[in-house]
């Protein structure tokens, strides 16, 4: 059995602290209103390129944004 790891992130609460739209973001990070939008509801692992864009423009680091937990993967 190998583990699972399984990502949560804080982009939703960042962001609209940042004051920034769905769509502000993604323009400034150089992706699609619905790629944030699928990040947010954790539908889609962004990239380490995009992960670390992210951070830059809510000038965070990629640690305060991702939660990495260990899951049992169950046969």
């Amino acid at each position: 059995m190998k583990p699972t790891i399984l990502v949560n992130n804080n982009i939703k609460y960042l962001r609209a602290k940042a004051g920034f739209s769905q769509k502000e973001l993604a323009e400034k990070v150089g992706c699609s209103r619905e790629s944030i939008q699928k990040i947010e509801k954790n539908n889609m692992i962004p990239s380490i390129e995009l992960a670390h864009n992210i951070a830059v423009s809510l000038r965070v680091s990629e640690e305060e944004i991702f939660m990495f937990e260990p899951i049992q993967a169950t046969n």
